[in-house]
Parts: C-alpha cells; sequence; structure tokens
C-alpha cells in the first residue's frame, strides 16, 4: 500500500523487476538484524536476507560496516517502504507550517513508481539528527539513511506506515564511493536556512535568527558567488556590479572598509550541522515532533512478576498438625492431713513469725529511800 504522505505521478505503480542473474546487488546501503538494503545493477532499491547469496564487493562492505559499527540497527516496523530521494525543496503548508518536499522514486511490496514525498520541515530535521547518528560505513566513506513518517500517528503505532528514504548519488558521481555525505550537508543546510528565513520575520531577535548558519561547502559558494560578480576579499564577499562607473569602482576598493557586501560564513561539519539542528528543534519546535516519537520503539514490556509461594497466596495460616499431649500423669488419692504429718514437713505451710516488737527505751529504776531501823533492832534499845 502506498503511503498516503506520497504522492506518485502515475496512477499506478510498475511491477519491480525480481532478483536474477541480469540484476544483482551492486553496493550496501543499510543493515538491520537479519535485513539488507541495497542498490542493485538496475538502479532500484531492494531489501535482501542478510544470508542470501551476495557478490564478494558488497559482502565486503557488509564486513567492513560491522567491524566499525558492532551496534545492529533495529527497525521495529513489520510495514515500510523504500525511498531514493533525488531532490528536496520546501513550500508554505498548511496553517503557516514550513513543508519539505522530497522528489524521488518509491519502492513498497515489489512496486515502483516516480513521485513527492511531503513532510514537515521539523520532521524532515529530526531525521537528518537520527541519520547522524546511525550511518552505514564503508573502507572510506559512509552512507545515511532517513527514517521518515509516511501516515498518521495512529496508523505508525501500529508498526505500519515507515518510509525509508536514501538519496543515492548519481552513476557519474560513484567514481569515489557511493557515500551520500554531501547530500545530507546540504539537505541540512536548506532545512535550517529555511527555518531561519522564517524566524526572521517571526522573531528578529531569535537565535536563530542571528545565527551566521554555516555552509556544507566553502569553496563551492565562492566559486557561485564570483559567478554572480562578486569578488572575494580576505572572508569577505564584495560586489563588484558596475565596476566601470566611479561608484562601482569606489564599491570595489573600499567596500571591505565600508562594511559594503557580507562575511564568508564558515564551514560546517556532519557534527555541527547536529548541534544546531539539535538546537533548533528544542528552541524554535520541539525536542521530538510528534509523529516521530510514533517511530520511536515502544518501550521494554516490564519483567515478568515471580511467582509468589503458596504460603503468600493463602488467605488464612496454614493447619499445621499439633503435637499429641503427654499422657497424663496418674494422681494419688488425697487424704486429710492431720497435725502429725507436721513433724515430717508435709503440712501446711508455717505461719510466718509475727514481726519483733520494738524495744522499749530503758529506764533506770528509782532508788529505794533509805529505811530507819529496823523492828528487831528495837529490842536491844
Amino acid at each position: 500500500m502506498v503511503p498516503s504522505n506520497f504522492i506518485p505521478h502515475a496512477d499506478q505503480l510498475e511491477r519491480q523487476t525480481p532478483l536474477s542473474e541480469a540484476v544483482w546487488p551492486e553496493h550496501a546501503l543499510d543493515i538491520f538484524s537479519d535485513r539488507l538494503v541495497t542498490l542493485c545493477s538496475d538502479g532500484q532499491l531492494r531489501e535482501v536476507m542478510t544470508d542470501s547469496a551476495l557478490p564478494r564487493e558488497v559482502k565486503n562492505e557488509v564486513a567492513c560496516h560491522r567491524v566499525s559499527v558492532p551496534q545492529v540497527r533495529k527497525v521495529w516496523f513489520s510495514d515500510y517502504a523504500l525511498l531514493n530521494v533525488k531532490t528536496l525543496g520546501t513550500d508554505e503548508g498548511e496553517r503557516g507550517q514550513r513543508m519539505a518536499r522530497m522528489s524521488g522514486t518509491l519502492f513498497d511490496d515489489g512496486q515502483f513508481g516516480e513521485g513527492e514525498f511531503v513532510l514537515r520541515v521539523s520532521e524532515l530535521l529530526y531525521a537528518l539528527c537520527e541519520a547522524v547518528q546511525s550511518p552505514f560505513r564503508y573502507a572510506n566513506g559512509a552512507f545515511y539513511g532517513l527514517a521518515l513518517p509516511g501516515e498518521s500517528e495512529e496508523v505508525l503505532r501500529q508498526g505500519r506506515g515507515l518510509v525509508l528514504g536514501y538519496a543515492v548519488p548519481p552513476a557519474e558521481l560513484r567514481a569515489a564511493g557511493v557515500g551520500n555525505e554531501e547530500w545530507m550537508k546540504m539537505a541540512f543546510f536548506e532545512c535550517l536556512q529555511t527555518i531561519q528565513n522564517d524566524m526572521k520575520e517571526i522573531k528578529p531577535k531569535a537565535p536563530i535568527s542571528l545565527m551566521n548558519l554555516p555552509v556544507p561547502s566553502r569553496a563551492m559558494l565562492i566559486a557561485e558567488l564570483k559567478q554572480q560578480g562578486y569578488d572575494i576579499v580576505q572572508d569577505r564577499a564584495i560586489s563588484n556590479m558596475n565596476r566601470g562607473t566611479l561608484a562601482g569602482r569606489m564599491l570595489k576598493v573600499f567596500g571591505n572598509l565600508t562594511g559594503q557586501g557580507f562575511t564568508l560564513p564558515p564551514e560546517a561539519t556532519l557534527a555541527d550541522y547536529l548541534k544546531i539542528g539539535r538546537e533548533t528543534l528544542a528552541n524554535v519546535f520541539e525536542p521530538i515532533p510528534y509523529r516521530m516519537k510514533a517511530l520511536l520503539p515502544p518501550p521494554p514490556p516490564p519483567p515478568p512478576t515471580p511467582p509468589r509461594p503458596e504460603y503468600l497466596n493463602m488467605t488464612s495460616s496454614p493447619s499445621i498438625p499439633k503435637a499429641s499431649p503427654p499422657p497424663p500423669t496418674p494422681q494419688l488419692p488425697t487424704t486429710p492431713r492431720n497435725d502429725w504429718m507436721n513433724d515430717f514437713g508435709g503440712g501446711p505451710a508455717p505461719t510466718p513469725a509475727p514481726p519483733p516488737k520494738k524495744p522499749k527505751s530503758y529506764t533506770p529504776p528509782t532508788p529505794p529511800k533509805p529505811a530507819g531501823k529496823p523492828d528487831w533492832a528495837k529490842d536491844f534499845e
């Protein structure tokens, strides 16, 4: 099924020629866990299994990539299409949202056809940033593939509607390799320049509005400026239009001092564009556009909960068999106790002795009064 974001030029897609001895893979462009995206001898993209019978050159490219990038790229979508991107442009979309248009050839379910793939500029910028971090490595270069949303967010979350875009260089430019790094830098520049021009009208003082946006190739810029009638003086481009007039001669001689012309922007690498792209998404749009969130793999399921022990699942305490009580000790018949048993210690417990009385304080006796003579002594008087 053709993605809803793709507008074909023809009413129907053509049937793709199957792989045979006349059609074989020439280059590897992308690899997943068990699948390989290849560029075939007829100029079309095809997906093959990694264990298929591949030419020696393709096997060598796969081996170099696996050595350079140990981590395997994964795609969790069960249904996706391939897009050979040829040109890139932008236009004003609905409600003032800037749109990106990628013209190329779509390969879907054994069919192919020319058309245009439409998406938001913010989605393209995010796809470029993600592609920089997962290239297919060659011995002398790299190839970058884009993961693009071809359907609505609801369809994407069902694992359908993904479009993998590959900007394949023309055959005459593949002498140095099939890498597409220069196209990636040009796509970054055009995307960021479009956003910058819009922001200059909306927020002239925004950071991206005041930025001196770096260019993909400074040499190409200088060559183009010279064709347009500029002279390059150190790091500035000075206009030499109407050089036959007095004003033109003055502009040529004093332009660098009077501020006429402009300073040449620096040249950027993909790492520079990646940094600017992330900052632009965070400051102008959002770090991850809403449809691009649906392209992310779903979170892994939580680990299974280990089964609870059987004794924890019981609502009541388990019945534990009780030990049988010991046999009762035989009791001898009791007889009334008499007082004579007290001599043998079998009587009742003795009554505790009363506490000793507190001794009285000692009072000395009163001395007797001196008595008179006894009566018997009166007889001898």
